[in-house]
């Protein structure tokens, strides 16, 4: 009877220990902690019973069952290592057509290396690839397990032959342009360096520095400026390239804005996907793994139960000595209610553990609508940047026709100029006319002569070739990049007028000599 109880014990240990196992075993070992003995097994039954030794009872113990046999010993986790392990491949041209000699060289070169890869050792390498492809790779065998190799699962680099030069690749984003691009394996290309966005290491293209004018360290001894003759090409060539270079960096910033939301769109995407995968692979397996532990136990204890009445009957067949272990059965009937309440407290926490699992759901649940809320603030930023852009088209429509107004306000005055030159020069022509005729001695000779008359035409005085207005033309407004400049003609038209009246005085003097000499 002591022995059908010893094996109940074991059994309920046994399923215990496989409902609330948390890890996956690749194989069990059981150490029999008297005589060191191991055993191994796809089980930890298995491997309990290839570990036995006959010392006194004690439920403490674990029992091999059908012969009540203790094992004094533990289970130990043996995760096992993968049988090869791959490197991550390089491009190296034409190494498919190596010839022996080459093969032979790089062989002895790599013949000795050894790689870790998720705590294991691995040694004797091969190369490996596609036909037809140049990219290689290494295929590493016969691993051990090593403390010193990290628990990590990143393939190992490949070692490159001698004289190897990686291939230069070009930098290009998503969006096509090569301002920026995601940092390859071989390290930024030439004319890139290197950078961080959002976590994820970048090659930058290198802008060219230009000397800035304003430093005087770029400057030796500087000529004075050209004082302004009126020429505003300078002005309206800057205002043109002004505007090209707002529109070129407009679309600059756009490019690289939509590349990078579409870039964090993708990564978002990604990382979802990769995380619902991720948990409906665990539940998957925790399902799998509880259905199989449970068919196993229910064996287990159907099994020991039918060995139990198997020994109920043999113990009827014999009162006498039914009466001597009362007070056993007694105290195995109090262990197995004790056993009974231990798994209903385990069944308990694999509830609370279910009920957690579905919490965490809810927070995945809340973490993709929050996501999404994500996604949405990034189209309205995305529609706020287009409507930026549409009013910076309509600050360089206006500049455009300013510069147009600005054109024509600058021809007119041009042509006014022309005009008051021109009045200026024939005034001077007049002025020094009436100089020459009233400095000149006069030809006296012909008065001693009669002199012929000739009756003159009285004709009317042409008042229409000069013409005038006495208004001053209004001030003028240019628009220069961001700031304006207003030309006032108040002291032009003031100097033109004292200069009219100079002329005017003038010729009233010269008037009124002519009148007194006649």
């Amino acid at each position: 009877m002591k022995s059908s109880f010893h094996h109940i014990s074991f059994t309920l240990f046994i399923l215990s220990s496989l409902l609330f196992s948390s890890s996956s075993y690749a194989y069990f070992e059981a150490t029999n902690s008297t005589t060191g003995s191991k055993g191994t097994g796809n089980t930890a039954l298995e491997a309990c019973k290839k570990v036995t030794n006959a010392s006194t009872a004690s439920n403490t113990f674990c029992y091999e069952g059908g012969t009540g046999t203790r094992i004094l010993g533990v289970y130990k986790e043996i995760k096992s290592c993968l049988p090869t392990v791959k490197t991550n491949p390089i491009s190296i041209p034409g190494w498919t057509e190596w010839t022996l000699d080459q093969i032979d060289q790089y062989q002895n070169k790599i013949s000795s290396s050894t790689v870790c890869y998720q705590g294991c050792r691995y040694k004797d390498p091969a190369m490996t690839g596609e036909e037809g492809s140049d990219l290689m790779a290494l295929q590493y065998a016969n691993p051990t397990q090593d403390t010193s190799c990290p628990n990590t699962s990143e393939n190992p680099p490949t070692i490159p032959p001698d004289n190897y030069e990686p291939p230069q690749t070009d930098c290009k984003n998503s969006a096509g342009s090569d301002s920026y691009c995601t940092k390859p394996s071989t390290g930024c290309p030439t004319g890139y360096s290197s950078g961080t966005y959002n976590g994820q290491q970048i090659c930058i293209k290198n802008s060219n520095t230009n000397p800035n004018p304003n430093d005087p360290n770029n400057q030796t001894d500087p000529p004075d400026p050209k004082p302004n003759t009126g020429d505003m090409s300078g002005v309206i060539n800057a205002i043109n390239n002004a505007k090209n270079e707002l529109k070129a960096a407009i679309q600059a910033q756009t490019n690289a804005l939509t590349a990078s939301i579409e870039q964090q769109t993708t990564d978002i995407k990604q990382s979802i996907s990769a995380q619902t995968s991720a948990l409906t692979n665990a539940i998957n397996a925790s399902t799998n793994s509880i259905k199989e532990s449970l068919t196993t136990g229910f064996k287990n204890v159907t099994d020991a139960i039918g060995l139990t009445n198997s020994r109920i009957d043999q113990t009827n067949q014999k009162l006498d000595d039914a009466n001597i272990k009362l007070n056993d059965i007694k105290s195995s009937n109090n262990q197995i209610r004790d056993n009974i309440n231990v798994t209903n407290q385990k069944l308990e926490d694999v509830k609370q553990n279910q009920q957690q699992t579905n919490s965490k759901l809810d927070d995945i649940k809340k973490n993709t609508a929050d996501t999404n809320k994500a996604l949405s603030d990034i189209k309205s930023n995305g529609d706020q940047v287009k409507e930026g852009i549409d009013q910076a088209n309509g600050h360089l429509s206006s500049i455009d026709a300013n510069g147009k107004a600005t054109n024509q306000k600058l021809d007119g005055l041009k042509d006014g100029q022309d005009e008051t030159n021109g009045l200026l020069k024939g005034i001077k022509d007049l002025i020094s006319d009436i100089k020459n005729w009233l400095t000149e001695e006069p030809d006296v000779s012909g008065l001693q002569q009669d002199l012929p008359e000739r009756e003159i035409e009285q004709r009317s005085i042409v008042t229409t070739l000069f013409t005038s207005s006495a208004q001053c033309p209004p001030d003028n407004t240019l628009y220069l990049m961001g700031m304006s400049y207003t030309y006032s003609f108040a002291d032009l038209c003031y100097y033109l007028r004292m200069l009219g009246y100079l002329i005017m005085t003038v010729a009233y003097l010269y008037a009124a000599r002519i009148v007194s000499q006649a």
